[in-house]
């Protein structure tokens, strides 16, 4: 069993109130009550057990408990990727900065077009 899960089913189960034994990899989030108005409760103390920053595209459009745990997974390596790229950015030739880390680049775009899109 991974950290990263183990983390997680301890979340789902302080949050939730769920039975610790029903909570796997394969268990659905409707399956263990979790509606949508829980899982963004359950994504804030995500958030804040990992210490990243999870968009609720991404956590609404979770499925299972293995969903969650990929989404925190790919949260932290964002995080992890956006970190680097600070630190390089700043060693970086201008022509070179707009070329690191792209993935979480196109991520910050869509969560901005997705704002306005909301403001509107």
């Amino acid at each position: 069993m991974s950290d990263t899960f183990s983390r997680v089913k301890k979340t789902i189960v302080a949050v939730i109130g769920s039975a610790e034994d029903e909570v796997n990899t394969d268990a659905t989030l409707n399956g263990l009550g979790i509606n949508s108005l829980d899982i963004l409760e359950l994504g804030m103390a995500l958030e804040e057990e990992f210490d990243v920053m999870i968009m609720d595209e991404y956590l609404l459009s979770s499925k299972t408990v293995g969903d969650l745990v990929e989404t925190v997974n790919n949260s932290r390596a964002q995080q992890t990727c956006s970190s680097a790229a600070t630190v390089e950015q700043e060693r970086a030739p201008t022509r070179a900065r707009s070329s690191l880390c792209w993935p979480f680049q196109i991520s910050r775009l869509r969560m901005f077009h997705l704002l306005a899109k909301r403001s509107k």
